[in-house]
């Protein structure tokens, strides 16, 4: 219903009598994803889903997933109580933007997870940098603070060691078809280790990625609530880059 052609009063009237309805503010959507989430790229997706499980018989603990999120030292504060009426309430945070530390999260169909990779905007990597992240968490550097094909080169070096896939105990990866994913270093190491890549569709990843759907939301939440509690008990100390590993681990 187009409501510019109809009255104020007569919207108002037609909310009162349809109580269950209320005007909202729509999320911007990119046109992308109802473009790219149709019948026939969803069908081609699973139809190469089910060739992989098909050629290699994967259970849970061989099917996984691989990600990226942000982590800034400038939290989202939580709600406070206030008076009412009282239009500004201030909650102290580092300021307001900061740099961004990318995390590569992997987690499997059973439920397990492995130790991820720390992405620090600098041009040298120092170890101190993951002091006190979680068990087994390696860190790497980039000029960009971005994610490029060598890191993730690096990253997939990473799940090799702790998961040991070879052709005789092969493994499926599914993942985001982001430039850093597809280079042929890549590939070839995936193929020599039993390592089957496969990527979603375009624009499809917050219907699929069980990291986006799932996981990244509660993380960041409770990775705001530790930043929250480190001002809270270092009155005056600002978080820096050597401490989000610990945050991250808190969270």
């Amino acid at each position: 219903m187009d409501l510019t052609k109809t009255g104020k009063d007569w919207v108002a009237g037609f909310l009162r009598r349809n109580p269950e309805i209320s005007l909202r503010i729509p999320e911007p959507t990119s046109i992308g994803r109802p473009v790219g989430f149709n019948a026939v790229q969803i069908g081609q997706f699973y139809d190469l889903l089910e060739k992989a499980y098909s050629d290699h018989g994967f259970d849970r603990a061989h099917v996984w997933n691989v990600d990226e999120t942000g982590l800034t030292p400038v939290h989202t504060p939580g709600k406070i109580i206030g008076k009412k009426g009282q239009h500004q309430i201030g909650k102290t945070t580092l300021g307001e933007k900061g740099k961004t530390i990318t995390a590569v999260c992997t987690d499997n169909a059973e439920g397990t997870f492995i130790s991820p990779l720390l992405i620090f905007p600098r041009i040298k990597m120092n170890q101190r940098l993951i002091h006190d992240a979680p068990l087994g968490t390696i860190g790497a550097a980039s000029r960009t603070r971005w994610i490029d094909c060598s890191l993730f080169l690096q990253w997939f070096e990473h799940f090799v060691k702790r998961v040991k896939p070879s052709t005789d105990d092969p493994h499926l990866i599914l993942l985001d078809r982001h430039v850093s994913h597809k280079s042929l270093p890549l590939i070839e190491a995936a193929r020599s280790h039993g390592v089957t890549l496969l990527c979603f569709p375009p624009h499809t990843t917050h219907a699929f990625q069980s990291l986006d759907c799932v996981f990244f939301g509660p993380l960041k939440k409770f990775y705001n609530q530790a930043c929250e509690a480190f001002m809270l008990h270092n009155p005056g100390k600002l978080i820096n880059d050597y401490d989000i590993a610990s945050l991250f681990k808190t969270a």
